[in-house]
């Protein structure tokens, strides 16, 4: 055989071996959801950061709970920034300061989430990466040990090192690039692993990269103080359950409306009312 046909079973080969080792990662994924817990991110930004972006540190201790069809995340009175969120399939009812609400359409919510250290690459979750361009890549100093490099091919402009540890699949970090300039930089240092084989990173460390320089414009850590795999209808339902106050303003972003809660109410209710509204609307 050839120089060349020899390079191409071996381009074919490894090829291979990222699909698999890629399809592995990913079916581990979906077996660690739901999930939910309490946790703590802690925001550090570079010094000397630019006008208008926060100086000081940012501490969120939060509830958080996800699965492939929602997110909620509600900020705790440890926090020293507000955050609180239900984000599912159909809308987005999004806290933008206490007792003021923004309700729209389904999008990517943004707040610091612990989603961003291991189900999200970017604000885009992996399973929607689950057909992408896949290959092997050389490890290198800063690769995590007994790892595999698998560059996950972002259309147009975009590419990811994914972090994948060879003996069970899981996911160890990833650098994700854009242009070819490092953006994020994720690093998993201790994952919680259950008997069942269920896992989540009990400390992480997330970088993003704002210019071409070599240092972080900040650095989000983040630690799991509890952590709970629900399982059944009631267990899912009460991890993903957060309260709106009484006298919170729900502004409806699509049709230009607002009004003020009552009575606390549940942001699953909320959000359902909305779909209602909706689809009635539909239906005349």
């Amino acid at each position: 055989m050839c120089h060349a046909q020899t390079s191409r079973v071996a381009d074919r080969s490894d090829a291979d071996v990222a699909r698999r080792l890629f399809q592995r990662f990913w079916e581990r994924l979906q077996d660690d959801v739901p999930v939910a817990g309490e946790f703590e991110i802690k925001r550090t930004p570079a010094k000397g950061l630019g006008r208008g972006l926060p100086q000081q540190d940012r501490l969120l201790r939060c509830r958080w709970a996800w699965d492939r069809d929602r997110e909620m995340l509600e900020g705790l009175p440890e926090s020293n920034l507000f955050e609180h969120f239900l984000s599912t399939r159909r809308a987005l009812l999004l806290g933008m300061g206490p007792k003021n609400y923004n309700l729209s359409g389904p999008k990517h919510a943004y707040p610091l989430c612990p989603s961003g250290f291991y189900f999200l690459v970017g604000l885009v979750p992996w399973f929607d990466h689950a057909n992408d361009e896949v290959r092997l890549v050389k490890s290198d100093a800063a690769t995590p040990p007994g790892t595999i490099v698998v560059r996950v091919q972002l259309r147009p402009k975009g590419h990811v090192h994914l972090f994948i540890r060879e003996r069970d699949g899981r996911h160890l970090g990833h650098d994700t690039f854009w242009e070819g300039q490092v953006f994020h930089r994720l690093r998993i240092s201790k994952l919680m692993n259950y008997s069942d084989g269920r896992a989540f990173p009990s400390s992480a460390r997330l970088q993003t990269f704002l210019s071409k320089g070599p240092d972080p414009a900040f650095t989000d850590e983040l630690r799991t103080i509890h952590l709970q795999f629900p399982r059944g209808k009631e267990q899912v339902e009460a991890a993903f359950a957060t309260e709106i106050p009484a006298g919170s303003e729900i502004h409806d972003l699509e049709r230009n409306t607002h009004v003020t809660r009552k009575s606390a109410t549940q942001a699953s209710d909320i959000i359902e009312q909305k779909v209602r509204r909706e689809r009635a609307r539909g239906a005349r």
